[in-house]
């Protein structure tokens, strides 16, 4: 399958999954929320939760850091969404932000589930500062109670743009 960009179907489809559970766990959609470096993938993700809970039902925040800034919930889903090395080190500087991992990971009062491309995290040739951000992503991973590989990834459908 082709590496993602700015759109990841088996990210969203999980974090969609995975917010839908919450919310029928009992967790109003006001106590969850899902952030994305990219809105077309916020988008994608809120078409997904829209299908599995019905075009009737509200649906909670999904939407980019520089939205969400100032809320807090309960639960937080962030959707690195990118996989392809090559735009993953073009874009690091922005994408693997630690500024803009803080800002949605403290969004969360419980927990936050981090939806990522092991290639978010792989060795490749970066610059100084992004270096240094995909680091701070590592230890964020390093710091997670549990880290696991996400079922049919690498059939899953993806596009890139």
């Amino acid at each position: 399958t082709p590496a993602c960009t700015q759109l990841n179907m088996a990210e969203a489809r999980l974090v969609s999954e995975l917010l839908a559970a919450a919310i029928a766990g009992g967790l109003g959609v006001d106590q969850v929320a899902a952030v994305t470096p990219f809105r077309r993938q916020a988008m994608l993700i809120r078409n997904c939760l829209q299908a599995r809970l019905g075009s009737s039902r509200p649906l909670p925040i999904v939407d980019t850091v520089e939205r969400v800034q100032g809320m807090t919930v309960d639960l937080v889903a962030i959707s690195a969404c990118a996989s392809d090395p090559d735009y993953i080190a073009h874009l690091a500087g922005f994408l693997l932000s630690p500024n803009r991992l803080n800002v949605a990971a403290s969004r969360a009062r419980v927990k936050v589930v981090l939806v990522a491309s092991p290639e978010v995290l792989k060795e490749i040739p970066l610059e100084y500062d992004a270096l240094l951000a995909q680091q701070a992503w590592r230890n964020f991973v390093g710091r997670a109670a549990r880290v696991a590989d996400l079922p049919g990834a690498d059939s899953a459908s993806s596009e890139n743009e």
